[in-house]
């Protein structure tokens, strides 16, 4: 904080003018009267930006260095938990508002929950609109899982960095979420078509990684090298996007050409292989699930 200013500087200032004799004359006297013949004496314009005419409401305003919301944040909280601990005299309301710093606040604070509010929404869509495509519940959560594994790989590359979760980190994040659910669709129709054209498991998962595969690769590749070139930008909105969509774009690929082809495997869908098929060499044998 830079500094504050109040009707109380005014006083302070109407007091060492009136009383320059006193040992300490910029305060405010605890002289009820007193403090009214120096609000009258000194009535100007000035007063006007931190009270009304009939002097009944006050304004305390205070001066930041700047309106990062990591500072005007923790800032806020800490008047309104005073506010709380020291509460006011009966008819008199104290209300916690600001300018620019706080306003910010308030929307990189709304626009961030719902953001995050958006993402859940996200993967409860493709989640509902991919089991409904491949006619399997848990075909939904095939899909859904890269997505997922990545959501919390962001997450946890912000706590590590220590990028704070603010409106720009969340749009990416909630953006993330959309671009790479359509990986794990390619493989998984990919995979399908090839259990229906060849004789076993592990031939169909090499014939999908080797064409399905090849395509996922290529997409996020391009995808993660145009939002790459963000990362150069002075301006930080881009940076971010430039270094986490990358991030989002690798991490989903590899999710989905590495651990949602493990969890096909071990539970075995039906539609994907159907009520009955030849299992992996080495996996137990056993029926398919839908």
């Amino acid at each position: 904080m830079l500094r504050t200013a109040s009707l109380a500087d005014l006083v302070k200032s109407l007091h060492k003018i009136f009383n320059p004799e006193d040992r300490d004359p910029y305060r405010v006297p605890d002289d009820q009267p007193l403090v009214a013949q120096l609000m009258y004496l000194g009535e100007s314009p000035a007063f006007e930006r931190f009270t009304d005419r009939a002097l009944s409401k006050a304004l305390l305003l205070a001066y930041l260095r700047d309106d990062d919301s990591a500072r005007v944040g923790p800032l806020v909280r800490r008047a309104q938990a005073w506010l709380a601990a020291h509460p006011a005299p009966p008819g008199v309301h104290v209300l916690v508002a600001g300018g620019v710093g706080p306003t910010i606040l308030a929307v990189n604070e709304h626009t961030t929950y719902g953001k995050l509010l958006n993402t859940l929404v996200v993967l409860g869509v493709i989640y509902v609109v991919s089991s409904i495509v491949l006619r399997s519940p848990l075909g939904g959560l095939f899909v859904v899982s890269p997505i997922a594994l990545t959501v919390v790989m962001l997450f946890g590359f912000l706590g590590w960095t220590g990028i704070r979760l603010d409106m720009g980190s969340a749009s990416v994040i909630a953006m993330a979420a959309g671009i790479g659910a359509d990986y794990a669709i390619y493989f998984l129709y990919r995979l399908r078509e090839e259990r229906a054209r060849l004789a076993s498991d592990e031939a169909a998962v090499e014939a999908a990684l080797h064409t399905s595969g090849r395509a996922i690769l290529f997409v996020a590749a391009s995808i993660g090298a145009g939002f790459a070139v963000m990362a150069f930008s002075r301006y930080p909105g881009m940076r971010l996007f430039g270094i986490l969509m990358p991030l989002a774009m690798a991490t989903s690929c590899l999710a989905a050409l590495s651990i949602m082809p493990v969890l096909v495997l071990r539970s075995r869908p039906a539609f994907v292989f159907g009520t009955t098929s030849t299992p992996l060499p080495g996996a137990a044998p056993g029926r398919a699930v839908g």
